[in-house]
């Protein structure tokens, strides 16, 4: 609980949310003020209250709508999101001020939770459904290792904030039913393999699930091969409020004698409130463990400082870094995926921080490939799990021995395409907009890799006073207590 945190606006300060008081504070007020946008919302009418949250021009507005709209045309989730988290976001996203203090670049909140026209710049970039999930499952469950599971008990509607970077955006939307056909299919499955020992219960957010958590929890813990539960909710994150003393007691009194632990993401330093600590301290002070999963995202977190700031918030709010994710090639956000070899880049950067506050580097690979290794060993070698083939294409080497060929970590584009994007989001005000795309009419060369040369000529920085600088630390004074220290 004596993490640092960041403090929003004051919620007075907001037009929509002046005078609601006390209110704010409750689970109710946050679930009954929700901006959702849905084939039956009234798409100007929920513009007109995000105005009312950041300022926004004529122009933004518009395009924000019209994006919102062609979401819901095309049978995706639009928009969702909390007062809680909203109010995170910097009065002008823009030009965010926080504290008084400018700072460059779009706001992380917004990048996150609003919908822009870049949604739809690169029509041919990445899968649809890139985690294959459907490919191996049952009922409500999906198994790709041998010893676990997923088990989803609802779909994305259960979420508080439609994340734009979310895994399952496309295959868990609101079109996917998950009935309790599927949940009884998915319980008989799990019954039937002895070789499975942890059950992830996700979903959607599976702290949004209702009663149907307590049943699963209940019938999961009967089953003496299953060892351990793992509940993945962003609510900590997007609705601390909803972290209640009801529903972690459900969680206690459902599983039983199985080891419990949570899983939580968050990606910016910006989510680690007072409010996240305090869910985070409810959340542990019964017993469970808390790790944390940060997905990269470019013009979010791509930088040494703000993962260092992040890791660190997580650490001691309670909550363990566990991994930290390359971004998945997922249509629709391509602007938001990083090069695999700036996160090797980064996290060589944040070695020099406490090992209790690094995650692991992984690839979430798609096509069903599982969680690929790909931190550098730091003995010479470029990659664990990955052979470069070249721009960025790789080889990647999965945890079940089979070999992946040609997988690419990148959306891809044309030229115009690239240039259209840039003309447009420029136009919307996102004036350091620079997506890193594979353009397949230039020989798959590889768009605006100059943050990688920032990041090496970091690394080449040897002394370790300069090092701290870069990374925001108050310049060391490193001491041998052997000869140094009077006492």
């Amino acid at each position: 609980m004596r993490a640092r945190v960041y403090q929003p606006r004051p919620v007075e300060e907001i037009p929509l949310y002046r005078g609601v008081g006390e209110a704010w504070h409750t689970l109710k007020y946050q679930q009954d003020n929700m901006l959702v946008a849905t084939r039956t919302t009234n798409v100007p009418g929920v513009v007109g209250r995000l105005r009312q949250i950041i300022e926004l021009t004529d122009h933004q507005a518009a395009a924000i709508g019209q994006t919102i709209e062609r979401h819901i045309t095309e049978g995706r989730q639009a928009f969702r999101a909390t007062p809680y988290y909203l109010r995170l976001m910097a009065a002008n996203p823009f030009a965010p001020e926080y504290n008084g203090q400018a700072v460059e670049g779009i706001d992380p909140i917004f990048l996150q939770a609003v919908p822009t026209p870049a949604d739809f710049h690169f029509p041919d970039a990445g899968h649809h459904g890139a985690m294959a999930e459907e490919s191996r499952s049952i009922g409500a469950v999906y198994q790709r290792y041998w010893d676990r599971v997923a088990f989803f008990v609802a779909n994305n509607e259960s979420c508080p904030v439609r994340c734009k970077h979310c895994q399952r955006g496309n295959s868990l939307d609101a079109a996917k039913d998950i009935s309790n056909r599927d949940i009884e299919l998915g319980l008989a499955y799990i019954r039937d393999n002895p070789n499975i020992e942890e059950v992830l219960v996700t979903g959607g957010d599976a702290l949004n699930a209702g009663s149907r958590l307590g049943y699963v929890l209940e019938q999961l813990s009967r089953i003496d091969h299953i060892e351990t539960l793992r509940i993945a909710t962003r609510l900590p994150v997007t609705l601390p409020m909803g972290v209640t003393d009801q529903v972690l007691d459900t969680i206690v009194q459902k599983s039983g004698e199985k080891t419990v632990y949570f899983v939580t993401h968050a990606n910016h330093p910006h989510e680690i409130t007072e409010e996240f600590a305090a869910a985070a301290y409810r959340i542990t002070s019964r017993g469970f463990r808390l790790r944390n999963q940060t997905v990269l995202l470019r013009h979010v977190n791509d930088d040494p400082a703000t993962l260092t700031q992040l890791f660190k918030g997580l650490f001691n709010a309670g909550v363990d870094p566990y991994y930290l994710f390359q971004c998945h090639n997922e249509s629709g956000i391509s602007h938001l995926i990083t090069p695999l070899q700036q996160g090797q880049l980064l996290m060589r950067l944040v070695q020099g921080t406490r090992g209790t506050t690094l995650p692991k580097f992984r690839m979430n690979a798609a096509g069903g490939a599982g969680k690929v290794n790909c931190e550098p060993s730091g003995v010479g070698e470029e990659l664990s799990d990955l052979e470069v083939l070249g721009g960025s294409q790789r080889v990647l080497h999965g945890w079940d021995s089979r070999i992946h060929h040609r997988v690419e970590e990148l959306g891809a584009a044309t030229s115009a395409q690239f240039k259209a994007s840039v003309s447009a989001m420029r136009a919307f005000g996102w004036d350091d907009y620079r997506p890193c795309v594979i353009l397949r009419d230039r020989g798959d060369k590889v768009t605006n890799l100059g943050g990688l040369k920032k990041l090496e000529r970091l690394l080449e920085e040897k002394r370790q006073k300069e090092r701290a600088t870069k990374l925001g630390f108050q310049e060391p004074h490193i001491t041998n207590p052997a000869t140094e220290w009077v006492h």
